[in-house]
This record gives structure tokens, sequence and C-alpha cells, in this order.
């Protein structure tokens, strides 16, 4: 028996990367920035670096976490 996956599997980790960043990095940031304790410029930065570089830490994380969903 042949077991392969389907094209596009993968489709679903990067739907749970994207949330993961949102919840766990952009949010916290949004936050912070509304409550005062950082300025808007300073928040917009953070929130482009973070944008490009947690998907990259977090996407094999992300595939596990479909991985763990899927079956």
């Amino acid at each position: 028996m042949d077991y392969n996956r389907e094209d596009g599997f993968y489709s679903g980790a990067m739907a749970i990367n994207y949330a993961l960043v949102c919840a766990l990095y952009l949010f916290p940031i949004f936050l912070i920035w509304w409550a005062g304790f950082l300025g808007a410029a300073t928040a917009i930065i953070f929130a482009f670096i973070g944008a490009v570089i947690m998907p990259i830490l977090t996407y094999r994380y992300s595939q596990c976490l479909w991985l763990a969903l899927y079956h």
C-alpha cells in the first residue's frame, strides 16, 4: 500500500501558522500599542519584522500540529 499525501495537504498547516502568528505575536503587539506602552512606529516595525520572521520559525510546528489534528 502506497501512503502519499495529496497535493495541498499542508495548506491547513499554513492556516494554522497564520493563526499562531496572529494570536501569539501580532495581537499582543496590538494590545501593548493600544495600552500606550509602545509608540505607533515601534509597533509597526515590530509587527513587520515579526510578520516575516515568525512564520518561518513556526512553520514546522504548525505542520506537526496539522498532522496531529488530521489523525
